[in-house]
């Protein structure tokens, strides 16, 4: 009887450790590496508490001039997954070491996820491949689609990924629903303004960035005037912070003839898309009355003083974009 006492506490005692060791295997956080610096806000509103989420560009370098280094390879490699746009060159750098088995890591591009939508770029005519994701729709996709990438990766947090993501769908489905359709023609500063606006009924018509380097020509920019002067164009998209020229120019007109501007936040400054279309919605529920009384009406300059001081701007403005359009020729 003794014997067979020391027998069952000896299989227990073997057996013990299991359920120890499967616990601990099923609460390990995944790794979760973003190419852009504004993805990791967006990622962790699905990611659990016991994931990582982090950048491989630093925060306020230019990703379309990022080349990747030996350091990011390596991180790339302990990665459980990659989320990129698809569309820069480093990107594309990650995406041929994943196909060739140098990076095994799993592999999202945001351009290639199913069910996103991809317009094209007005001025240009091709694919505008700028933070499709800023599109409310898009940005659901694209929610939905990175908790069940992350449910397979770690399926203990399956219901935590899900739970959270529909949390997230819910409050833009909210956002879409409550907020009025602007129904205008508009110019913008840069490609990825595009995304954030046409979903207000905004169509965009004039860029005065066409592409990352390709700026409008002072021809360009003259139609653009035209355009407002014969009130074709009825609100300004502007990228906010203003600091860039493109950003000012659009600025300066604005205060000029007197049209509306709806401001949206370049997507690498802090906070995530989804933080950013609740700013774009507010703007826009203030601005449907102010278009549509502005569209009753013919632009007119502004006081002589303010016209000739927007002109000054605009016309420095200018000069630094044509500059810009010579080197880019060259």
């Amino acid at each position: 009887m003794i014997k067979l006492e020391k027998i069952l506490l000896l299989i227990s005692l073997i057996f013990l450790p299991l359920p120890l060791i499967t616990v601990s295997s099923q609460t390990r956080g995944a790794l979760i590496v973003v190419t852009f610096p504004n993805l990791v806000d967006d990622v962790k509103l699905v990611a659990s508490s016991e994931d990582k989420v982090v950048s491989l560009v630093p925060l306020g370098t230019d990703p379309h001039q990022y080349q990747l280094t030996t350091e990011d390879i390596q991180l790339l490699q302990t990665a459980d997954l990659i989320v990129s746009t698809g569309h820069t060159f480093f990107e594309v750098d990650i995406k041929n070491k994943v196909e060739r088995k140098i990076i095994k890591s799993r592999l999202i591009e945001i351009i290639r996820i199913s069910g996103v939508e991809i317009y094209d770029n007005p001025a240009l005519g091709q694919p505008n491949y700028h933070m499709p994701i800023y599109d409310p729709e898009n940005y659901k996709v694209f929610i939905l689609h990175i908790a069940e990438i992350l449910a397979e990766i770690n399926p203990s947090n399956a219901k935590v990924y899900l739970n959270r993501a529909n949390t997230i769908v819910s409050k833009i489905d909210y956002i879409l629903k409550t907020t009025p359709r602007l129904n205008v023609v508009a110019a913008a500063d840069y490609p990825f303004t595009q995304y954030a606006v046409s979903w207000l009924g905004v169509k965009i018509k004039y860029l005065v960035v066409k592409e990352a380097g390709v700026s409008a020509t002072p021809a360009d920019l003259e139609k653009l005037e035209e355009a407002i002067k014969k009130n074709e164009v009825k609100l300004l998209v502007v990228s906010e912070p203003v600091k860039l020229p493109a950003s000012k120019l659009l600025k300066s007109l604005a205060e000029k003839y007197g049209v509306p501007v709806i401001k949206v936040p370049t997507p690498f400054s802090p906070g995530s898309l989804y933080s950013k279309l609740k700013y774009i919605a507010e703007q826009a529920s203030l601005l449907v009355h102010e278009i549509n009384r502005s569209s009753k009406q013919q632009y007119t300059s502004k006081p002589l003083v303010l016209n000739v001081a927007a002109g000054i701007v605009s016309l420095s403005i200018i000069v630094t974009l044509f500059a810009l359009y010579l080197r880019v020729r060259e």
